[in-house]
């Protein structure tokens, strides 16, 4: 890789929001175009996430400088609904997106 090759983390695929029914897992994902390999960090109301058996972050090399970047949210509940941003960095710049989740249950009315 040389020095000519690096470029600032952009965005190929904007962040968007999935659900996997199979696991009751949200899905925040995105794919950025970085070269070299960028940092990601991933907040919550302005609070930097960390790794937990609820939160799991994630980033795959797809080959190309691409990376697939997403954070998974097991068993999401009421209190997880606000807004989620991340930053992707490298030595070349960075690139931000966020996402606002609503998991608020909606109340039934009688009719």
């Amino acid at each position: 890789m040389g020095i000519e090759d690096e470029r600032a983390p952009t965005f190929v695929q904007k962040p968007k929001l999935r659900e996997d029914d199979d696991e009751d897992i949200i899905i925040f994902e995105c794919v950025v175009l970085a070269c070299p390999k960028p940092d990601v960090a991933w907040f919550f109301e302005n609070k930097k996430i960390k790794k937990t058996a609820k939160l799991k972050p994630e980033i795959k090399d797809l080959g190309s400088h691409r990376y697939y970047i997403a954070l998974k949210l097991h068993d999401p509940e009421d209190e997880d609904s606000g807004l989620y941003r991340l930053t992707v960095t490298n030595k070349k710049g960075d690139a931000a997106g966020s996402i606002k989740a609503n998991f608020r249950a909606i109340e039934e009315t009688d009719p």
